[in-house]
């Protein structure tokens, strides 16, 4: 099962369950259509991949998604509070063009 809920109120909006052989991720798209602009997608650290990033992105709604410690995100921007901004590539070929275009 994968559901989407409100935080303040912890209220279900969305849910689709399936059989153990269904991984999380793939049930996870099946809720993608009741996202909206103006929403703010949280998503643990097992849920990322570029293509489900790509499909959540579509939906118009913001994405703030843990990553795994072993992911290697350069750092575009580092943003007042220490953090920093970053971008996600479909494999290693756009994510050396994107290097190359980010340097100038």
């Amino acid at each position: 099962m994968v559901a989407l809920a409100e935080c303040g109120t912890h209220a279900v909006f969305g849910a689709t369950v399936g059989p153990l052989s269904v991984s999380e991720q793939a049930l996870s798209r099946r809720l993608f259509t009741e996202l909206r602009a103006g929403m703010l997608l949280l998503a643990d650290r097992g849920f990322y991949g570029f293509e489900l990033w790509q499909a959540a992105r579509d939906s118009g709604a913001d994405l703030l998604w843990r990553m795994r410690k072993s992911a290697a995100l350069p750092v575009v921007t580092v943003l007042a509070d220490g953090s920093y901004l970053s971008t996600v590539h479909a494999g290693p070929t756009a994510r050396a063009a994107a290097a190359q275009w980010w340097s100038g």
